[in-house]
């Protein structure tokens, strides 16, 4: 059996692979009542011959790991949607899986759960790009909760 071959689509990912770090806005939330600033560090790779992006994470607070995460980003062509698989340590090891597109230079991935709905938002700039995470209970407004800028190092 021969190797699936990297789309355009794929190689858009690349934008993303290199390491960053950024500052983080956090803002107040069930999971964190006071909010804060952090520090986010990300080491991304194109992996499986440009099929994926392979994303680990940490977040620190006052000098210390505060939340770890994994990320595995590809494409489904036949959808023609952009997949996300995400673990944090914030989670309890449970996975988030979201689907989206790149709309306007802009990915925006969105997943659902009985809790609401969350949505990733990636934005490309000529230095590295900014992330922001929002959240939608049932019958409410959408809400941040982490808005970033991350940097090429």
């Amino acid at each position: 059996m021969s190797m699936s071959e990297a789309t355009p689509a794929h190689a858009a990912l690349a934008a993303f692979a290199g390491r960053f770090v950024g500052e983080e806005t956090l803002h107040p939330s069930p999971w964190d009542p006071e909010g804060g600033r952090a520090v986010g560090h990300l080491e991304a790779r194109m992996a499986l011959g440009g099929l994926c992006l392979v994303s680990d994470y940490r977040e620190e607070r006052a000098g210390r790991v505060v939340m770890e995460g994994h990320g595995v980003y590809g494409y489904e062509p036949g959808a023609d949607l952009y997949v996300m698989t995400w673990f944090d340590s914030a989670g309890g090891g449970a996975p988030v899986v979201a689907r989206g597109r790149f709309e306007a230079g802009t990915l925006t991935y969105r997943a659902s759960s009985p809790r609401g709905e969350s949505r990733y938002v990636y934005e490309p700039t000529e230095t590295g790009y900014h992330f922001r995470i929002e959240l939608r209970a049932p019958d409410a407004a959408w809400r941040p909760l982490l808005e970033a800028s991350y940097r090429r190092v």
